[in-house]
C-alpha cells in the first residue's frame, strides 16, 4: 500500500498536532518551520535576564458546548495555575508565587497605562 505523504507549514501547537494525528494513521509528514524552535506563540524568553512567557496568555471561554474545553481540562491535569478574568489580576514572580495585591494593582496600573499610550501613539502615526 503507498504512503501518503503531507506536508504541514508550521510547527506551533496547531500544526504539531496535526502532524500527531496524521502520523498514527500512517501517513509520512513533513512539517516546515520559518523559526529556529517549535511551538509557535508557546515560548519563552530569557532575553531580560528572567523567564518570560511569550504565550499564549489565556485560555478561552467555551460556552457553547457541554464538551469540556480541552486545553482547560489539561490545565486542570497538570494542576496549571489558573485566573478567572474580572477586575483582579495576578502577577506571578519567577518562581510562580503570585506577588502581594498592592504591588499587582500598581503593576496593572503602569501596564495598562503603557497600553493606552501605545494605542494613542499607534492612532496618531
Amino acid at each position: 500500500m503507498e504512503q501518503h505523504r503531507v506536508c504541514i507549514i508550521g510547527a506551533g501547537i496547531s500544526g504539531l498536532r496535526c502532524a500527531d494525528i496524521l502520523l498514527s494513521r500512517g501517513f509520512k509528514v513533513t512539517i516546515l518551520e520559518a523559526r529556529d524552535r517549535i511551538g509557535g506563540r508557546i515560548c519563552q524568553s530569557d532575553d531580560l535576564g528572567y523567564t518570560v512567557d511569550m504565550g499564549p496568555n489565556w485560555i478561552h471561554a467555551w460556552t457553547d458546548s457541554d464538551v469540556p474545553h480541552p486545553i482547560y481540562k489539561l490545565a486542570i491535569d497538570t494542576n496549571t495555575p489558573l485566573h478567572y478574568w474580572n477586575t483582579k489580576q495576578l502577577i506571578y514572580d519567577p518562581n510562580g508565587k503570585t506577588i502581594p495585591d498592592e504591588l499587582t494593582e500598581r503593576l496593572s496600573t503602569v501596564l495598562w497605562d503603557i497600553i493606552e499610550d501605545a494605542f494613542k501613539f499607534s492612532e496618531a502615526a
